[in-house]
């Protein structure tokens, strides 16, 4: 049985996920779910119940965040063991979604940053009260192809 991996959504991000997916030796195919009608360097399907047929074994989901809840409701309603990587933010506003069935992540920035996992570590023997960690970038940079002030980073 091929080990697929999914991504949904083909935007930057997508992109990004599908590369990396496509590099490791664990992940024999990747399948991407858009709704974009160019040509990609990947197996294109374009409706989540066409995802039922594929049977992946890791999904991630980088699709525009006001459609996170409805493909996680999906996922969650038609999988189960399934690990699930959603890019951040999780939603745009507050669901009430009950997963038993998947292992969700959520992609933040910093959570694979070496510094910080050896921190974690390091820490972990000290009695620390809070920890901040600042990851600034300037919004404006974000989202070229529209104005930052109107997009859900914002």
């Amino acid at each position: 049985m091929s080990k697929i991996a999914l991504v949904i959504g083909y935007g930057s991000i997508g992109k990004k996920h599908a590369k990396i997916l496509k590099s490791l030796k664990e992940v024999d195919d990747v399948v991407v779910l858009t709704s974009q009608k160019k040509k990609i360097p990947y197996r294109k399907i374009n409706s989540l119940h066409q995802i039922k047929r594929l049977n992946p074994f890791y999904i991630t989901i980088a699709s525009s965040t006001d459609k996170h809840y409805k493909q996680l409701n999906f996922l969650e309603k038609n999988f189960s063991k399934k690990k699930i990587l959603v890019e951040k933010p999780l939603f745009q506003k507050m669901f009430n979604l009950n997963i038993k069935k998947n292992e969700i992540y959520i992609g933040y920035n910093l959570r694979f940053n070496p510094l910080i996992i050896f921190l974690k570590k390091f820490l972990k023997k000290i009695n620390i009260i809070f920890v901040s960690v600042y990851c600034g970038y300037h919004l404006p940079y974000w989202r070229k192809n529209i104005p930052y002030s109107k997009s859900y980073s914002a």
